[in-house]
């Protein structure tokens, strides 16, 4: 009976483990995933977020090249890969001091080997006081 019990227990963790990689992987090529949708910074403000690279099961050991952001006008963004994991990227927000305050979008893409499969995402950054990112 105890046997029997442990065996269930394990297929139903192993169920639950594969349907939420299911979830979160692309069918195909590879997606990136930003830690945060949306960013407020005030001018002269600097931020870090992580952005993951999730692969399919079918690209699972693809070479991928690198990532890009579109430039803005008083936003620099700064790549860095973790050294650890190679789909692992920590990028560095600024806002300029002269920037004006609004919302703005940043397009992030592959780059280099394999960039076509993968999917880009968006991340939004408010520029402004703490109240203007509340209000958008």
């Amino acid at each position: 009976m105890r046997k029997s019990t442990i065996t269930l227990l394990a297929v139903f963790v192993s169920l639950f483990a594969f349907n939420v990689n299911a979830q979160t992987l692309p069918k195909t090529g590879a997606a990136l995933k930003v830690s945060e949708n949306s960013v407020q910074l005030d001018k002269g403000q600097v931020k870090t977020i992580e952005i993951t690279r999730l692969r399919s099961r079918s690209f699972n050991k693809a070479s991928f090249g690198s990532i890009k952001i579109n430039s803005l006008d008083g936003i620099t963004s700064t790549i860095k890969v973790d050294e650890s994991n190679s789909d692992l990227f920590n990028i560095e927000l600024e806002a300029a001091e002269d920037i004006a305050y609004g919302k703005y979008t940043l397009v992030i893409q592959g780059e280099g080997r394999n960039a076509s499969k993968v999917k880009a995402t968006m991340l939004s950054v408010i520029v402004g006081p703490t109240s203007l990112a509340k209000s958008q």
